[in-house]
């Protein structure tokens, strides 16, 4: 990637170029070959217009308003808020006069930040994604309340531009694509984070949900939010200074679950005193952030339910949830429950006739693919199915719970 061909293709002269690429089908690769089969095309140009096109196409079936028009690269993409997360932080900070966007990418929260009201410092080393965060900016008629500086965040002179909170978002990828586990391998490290505090009032960080408890509480006095988009838990956000606020939480670590009419909110909190673990009626999967705050006293009070093993995140309940626990936990109906042994599940699944089966499973040694070639069954492809839910019950047995979803 380079600054010239990304200048190039934000220009009114790259425009044919991207609709030439929008156009074609296929991979990346393949629209590379067919912008350059002409001949008029530079090798560059046409690499970044295919990568633009394709992640356009990505970023449209996230959910990215305007995804037609606007400009990622694909690691880009991959690191860029949803817009749904971007909404909720820039409305927690809005209160705030002005904010530093630090390591802003091409401008997903910049741009929502914006959008509420702040003025915005946004910070990048990276000259194409400050580039494209430019052009995003224009795309959504919010860059003139958007300062872009090309520098090392660690170097902002804080006094020149008056902020007075900061959203810290560092890269969080190896280089082989994984989100590391490791602050210390963040890009600035997260120990940056401690200098931050020094210059604004307050403000948050987009970390990830990976990284151990130990780090995370390290970083008090702050709230620590698990941030849950249609079942999957993207991040953890953490809140600090005045954006923090006054709190008597005896645990920072809660789960906010996003996607519904309004967010909610369930804290974490000591090990619950839930009663003894039972199969029940139905089967329910909590959502991921639950799991990770640990708000189990919330998941049980809103679901009458309980653990279905010590050993496991699998809840269980003679009743459907109510209006109360709706979208805290996916639901099923239990067909049957046995200790799980092959010949034993195997010899049941071919008696009721089922050919097709969908493996959940947490602790389980084995991966859903390994599971159904054990079974004799298949993961995809015809035949009748039915969940199979892999409930830890000690650390070397495990339930076979068969199941329907509600």
């Amino acid at each position: 990637m380079d600054e010239p061909a990304a200048l190039f293709l934000t220009s009114p002269e790259g425009v044919p170029v991207l609709e030439r690429a929008a156009s074609l089908p296929g991979d990346k690769a393949g629209r590379v070959l067919a912008l350059r089969r002409g001949g008029d095309v530079a090798p560059n140009i046409a690499a970044l217009a295919a990568e633009i096109a394709v992640s356009r196409e990505r970023a449209a079936r996230r959910g990215f308003a305007d995804a037609e028009c606007l400009f990622f690269t694909g690691d880009a993409l991959a690191q860029a808020t949803s817009p749904a997360l971007s909404h909720y932080r820039a409305e927690w900070l809005a209160r705030f006069e002005t904010v530093a966007d630090l390591c802003c990418g091409v401008g997903m929260d910049a741009i929502a930040l914006a959008a509420a009201g702040l003025s915005v410092v946004a910070v990048d080393i990276d000259p194409v994604r400050l580039c494209f965060a430019r052009a995003n900016a224009a795309v959504r008629g919010v860059a003139e309340r958007i300062t872009f500086l090309q520098e090392p965040v660690e170097s902002l002179g804080w006094t020149n531009y008056g902020v007075n909170t900061a959203f810290f978002d560092p890269a969080r990828r190896t280089d082989a694509g994984r989100v590391s586990r490791y602050g210390d391998r963040y890009a600035p490290p997260l120990d940056f984070l401690h200098t931050i505090r020094q210059h604004v009032r307050g403000g948050c960080a987009k970390l990830s949900p990976a990284l151990p408890d130990d780090v995370l509480r390290e970083l008090s006095p702050s709230r620590v939010e698990f941030l849950s988009e249609n079942r999957e838990c993207k991040e953890a956000c953490v809140w600090f200074g005045e954006a923090y606020g006054e709190s008597s939480m005896d645990d920072p670590f809660t789960a906010v679950l996003l996607g519904g009419v309004i967010p909610r909110w369930l804290q974490g909190g000591p090990e619950y005193d839930a009663p003894a673990p039972k199969p029940g009626a139905y089967l329910l999967d909590p959502d991921p952030a639950l799991i990770r705050a640990a708000a189990w006293g919330a998941a049980f009070f809103s679901l009458d339910s309980t653990l279905w093993s010590a050993n496991d995140a699998y809840l269980a309940t003679d009743t459907l949830p109510t209006e109360a626990g709706d979208g805290m936990a996916s639901v099923y109906r239990v067909v049957e429950a046995l200790p799980y042994a092959p010949k034993r599940v195997k010899a049941w699944l071919a008696e009721n006739g089922y050919g097709r089966i969908v493996v959940k499973k947490r602790h389980f040694p084995q991966e859903p693919d390994a599971v159904a070639r054990e079974l004799g069954v298949s993961v995809r492809g015809a035949g009748r199915e039915i969940t199979l839910v892999l409930v830890r019950e000690s650390a070397n047995r495990f339930t076979a719970v068969f199941c329907e979803p509600v």
